[in-house]
């Protein structure tokens, strides 16, 4: 199902994402494994950071499998504050009303209601 979210589109996205948090903190040694890994295990990723494109993502949709309730589609904005830390950013997600990810959303709201941990 990811492909219906051009699963290209969202690797090239991440990985330049990737790229200019990189830049701003290159010595940020959890980066630089992450990085590492992604590398060693996909040749996708090799080739995108190979490219070098930087730019931040602000909106989008990203999928999330839950175990429990399957696919859940999810907008998100992601909001900086000028003056804040150039490193924090409010992301916030939103499920279409109506859809079968806004219901996803309400049983695992359900769930964790019933099954305080």
């Amino acid at each position: 199902m990811a492909s219906r979210h051009g699963l290209g589109q969202i690797s090239a996205a991440s990985s330049a994402s990737s790229s200019k948090v990189a830049g701003e903190d290159p010595g940020n040694p959890g980066l630089a494994a992450l990085v590492g890994e992604l590398a060693v295990r996909s040749e996708t990723f090799r080739r995108l950071w190979a490219e070098h494109h930087v730019f931040e993502k602000t909106t989008g949709i990203n999928l999330v499998r839950h175990p429990d309730v399957g696919d859940i589609d999810l907008s998100y904005v992601a909001w900086t504050t000028p003056g804040a830390a150039p490193d924090q950013m409010l992301v916030t997600y939103m499920a279409e009303p109506g859809s079968t990810s806004a219901e996803a959303l309400r049983i695992l709201g359900s769930m964790a209601v019933s099954d305080p941990a």
